[in-house]
C-alpha cells in the first residue's frame, strides 16, 4: 500500500501502472486489492487508451482510502468484487490526509450519539441520520 504520514497532498505518494498486474489469492470473504493507496494517487494507465491492466480474482482492482485519487485509463478485470473501490475513512482513523481535515471540520472526534433536541426527540445530523 502506498501512503506517507507526512504527505501534504494526495499527489505525494501512489502508483502509476503502465504494465500488467495480476493478483490471485483473495476469497469471497477476504478480498484483496490489485493496487492500494491511502491518501495517494493510483493511475492505471497514465493516458487515455493505455494498455495498462489490473486483474484480480476476489476484491478490488484499485482501492483507495483517506482522500485518495483513483484514475483508470486502462483495463480492470475482477472475477468477484469491484473494479474500483474507495472509502473516505477506514476502520481506523489516520493522523494524515483527509481524516485529519474531516476530524477538524467536524469539531474534533467527539461522539455525536445520544444527543436529544430540546423537545426530547432525536435530532438529525447533516446526513439525515438520527442522533439518538
Amino acid at each position: 500500500m502506498g501512503s506517507l504520514k507526512t504527505a501534504t497532498s494526495n499527489a505525494t505518494t501512489g502508483f502509476n501502472n503502465e504494465g500488467t498486474i495480476s493478483v490471485t489469492g483473495g476469497t469471497v470473504t477476504s478480498g484483496i486489492a490489485g493496487m492500494n493507496v491511502s491518501y495517494g494517487t493510483i493511475n492505471n494507465g497514465t493516458s487515455a487508451g493505455s494498455s495498462a491492466s489490473v486483474t484480480i480474482d476476489n476484491g478490488a482492482g484499485l482501492y483507495g482510502t483517506n482522500g485518495s485519487k483513483l484514475v483508470n485509463n486502462g483495463k480492470i478485470t475482477v472475477a468477484s468484487g469491484a473494479g474500483i473501490a474507495g472509502i473516505g475513512t477506514g476502520r481506523t482513523k489516520q493522523e494524515y490526509g483527509t481524516d485529519v481535515k474531516t476530524s477538524a471540520s467536524l469539531g474534533g472526534t467527539k461522539n455525536s450519539r445520544n444527543r436529544k433536541s430540546r423537545n426530547n426527540k432525536c435530532s438529525r445530523n447533516r446526513f439525515n441520520r438520527n442522533l439518538c
